[in-house]
């Protein structure tokens, strides 16, 4: 019992980084076209939005007085995939409207791609186009 007290203290009062896949992903994001992310994106804004219908489904059925001790998990994850919402209808929104920092290069890296560059020609010639972005001489 000790242990776990100590446990459960512990993930309750430090907060650590949890990676999810998702961030995973969206730091690989570049490595597919803008328009097929921009409607994946649109795929999981639908999901996340049921998720969310779903959940509010829930809590409006529960009866009155319930105590919110047992709702406390599910509530910090519907706030949590709000905010998910939220973030994901501004990335796509910034995407659609060619706002996101960077589409040209996340453009031409994908022309290069296509006409049959390697990855390491694309990088190169990335570097060379577009180096001062980056802070590389050429």
């Amino acid at each position: 019992a000790a242990a776990m007290h100590e446990w459960l203290s512990e993930m309750l009062r430090d907060p650590t980084p949890q990676f999810t896949d998702f961030e995973a992903a969206l730091s690989l994001m570049g490595a597919i076209p803008p328009d097929e992310a921009l409607a994946l994106l649109k795929l999981r804004l639908k999901a996340l939005h049921i998720a969310s219908n779903q959940y509010d489904g829930v809590r409006s059925n529960l009866p009155e007085g319930f105590p919110a001790l047992f709702m406390v998990e599910g509530d910090y994850s519907e706030v949590v995939r709000r905010a998910e919402i939220t973030f994901v209808e501004q990335l796509a929104g910034d995407i659609e409207h060619e706002r996101l920092g960077g589409m040209e290069v996340w453009q031409r890296i994908r022309e290069l791609r296509a006409a049959g560059h390697s990855g390491e020609e694309a990088t190169a010639k990335i570097a060379e186009e577009f180096g001062h972005l980056f802070g590389i001489e050429t």
